[in-house]
């Protein structure tokens, strides 16, 4: 399951094969997770679903960088439901998922370091 999660060659090859750049992109990565997760759900929660998806392109965009093959998944499907004006529970339900699992990823990476 933690490959499905996190792919670390694919994050070094995403930095240039710059190890430290890969673990700093993540880093950052979970940083953006913490600052926009609640604000997507905020804004889903009041229907606004314009600012979902201005929120949501902002993380698809950080995890391009990293090797977070979920969270990219999970992001692009929910970026694209609400582009097209969909309200889909399921996509939503997806993207929540795919954020706690890599925060509970890197939660471990840093009780390991």
């Amino acid at each position: 399951m933690l490959d499905n999660i996190f792919d670390w060659n694919l994050a070094i090859a995403r930095a240039g094969g710059n190890k430290d750049l890969a673990h700093e992109l993540t880093g950052l990565l979970a940083e953006t997770i913490k600052e926009l997760k609640p604000k997507i759900t905020k804004a889903w929660d009041a229907g606004q679903f314009k600012e979902v998806g201005e929120l949501t392109h902002k993380l698809h965009g950080g995890v391009a960088y990293t090797g977070a093959k979920h969270l990219q998944v999970a992001a692009k499907k929910f970026e694209m439901t609400t582009k097209s004006g969909s309200q889909d529970i399921k996509a939503y339900d997806d993207l929540h998922a795919a954020m706690l699992a890599f925060e509970e990823f890197v939660g471990k990476l840093d009780q390991n370091n």
